[in-house]
């Protein structure tokens, strides 16, 4: 089964264009949203053991992770961490989502309120949503069970993105409670995507961006920005702000909330060696190529962020 599912996931890397010519001498890597190092409330990263390793936010109960094994992608949303296995298996901590008897599965992604799982075939099932009727809303967002042709899925607080074969976009939001996050089906020549929280990211196969805006308080945040940007080969959506990799190593931003938006972009523009970025609520995480990991958090006093210490987390 193991070595079925290694296949199946190098079909789903083929099929997403991981690896693009743009030159004759030069072949970058477009890489997926990460799946060894994720943060949004929480920073959960893979180590190239299988293992996983947290921070350390309520410590006590709920996000032990401590058992977990044999594990190959890891997702993180609100206060949910999901794992999966290498025998296509997944396993959940936090908001207890239904998800023991997902089988063949290549690929997951943490919502908050609901998980998502990519199926071998294509197809994606989803776990109903948690505490849709705080919103007394149809909580739309989990209504993926007619998609087909998928190759890699991105869950959001309030929506789901797919990426098909042929590199165009699906989307499925919470009903009436739509931004235009889900504002994707013009979208061409697609490689990655990834669901913020009110607003989605794709990479197109010539490294550049395309974003939905964010109307965030009755205010634009700036997302188009990342329209301009060149030689990304990986995104990441946080909750009012992007993060792009490129080609050397490095990383751009768009803008977040003021409060938060000077430290962090300061803080990434020294960042190198990067090969796996993720954005969060309030921070960004990246993975270098050593195995270790830098953080735009800054407050030094808050263990619940610092990630200082871990090394030998898995690269992409």
């Amino acid at each position: 089964m193991q070595r079925k599912l290694c296949g199946l996931l190098l079909a789903v890397v083929l099929l997403l264009g991981l690896a693009a010519c743009v030159s004759e001498s030069e072949e970058p890597r477009f890489l997926g949203e990460a799946t060894t190092i994720v943060v949004d409330n929480l920073t959960v990263a893979l180590r190239s053991d299988g293992t996983v390793v947290r921070t350390h936010r309520d410590p006590h109960s709920r996000f032990d992770v401590s058992g977990w094994h044999d594990i190959v992608a890891v997702s993180t949303r609100g206060w949910s961490i999901v794992g999966l296995r290498a025998d296509g298996t997944v396993v959940e901590m936090g908001f207890e989502h239904t998800v023991d008897d997902w089988r063949d599965i290549v690929a997951v992604s943490a919502g908050g309120r609901h998980v998502v799982g990519l199926r071998a075939d294509g197809t994606v099932v989803s776990t109903p949503v948690i505490s849709a009727e705080d919103f007394d809303l149809d909580a739309g967002q989990s209504d993926v069970g007619d998609w087909y042709d998928i190759v890699a899925v991105s869950a959001g607080p309030f929506h789901t993105l797919g990426l098909r074969v042929d590199g165009t976009v699906i989307s499925t939001s919470i009903r009436g409670f739509d931004n235009g996050q889900g504002n994707v089906s013009d979208w061409r020549d697609i490689v990655a995507v990834s669901a913020g929280s009110t607003h989605s990211v794709g990479l197109r196969a010539d490294g550049t961006v395309v974003t939905t805006e964010i109307i965030y308080l009755w205010h634009n945040h700036g997302q188009e920005r990342a329209n301009n940007w060149y030689d990304i080969i990986a995104v990441s959506a946080g909750d009012t702000h992007t993060i792009g990799l490129r080609s050397d190593g490095t990383v751009v931003a768009t803008p977040m909330l003021e409060e938060h938006h000077f430290r962090h972009s300061r803080t990434i523009e020294g960042w190198y060696d990067i090969v796996a970025v993720s954005a969060g609520m309030i921070h960004s995480v990246g993975l270098r190529s050593d195995g270790s990991v830098v953080s735009s958090w800054r407050w030094d006093d808050n263990e619940n962020f610092d990630v200082s210490g871990w090394h030998d987390i898995k690269i992409p």
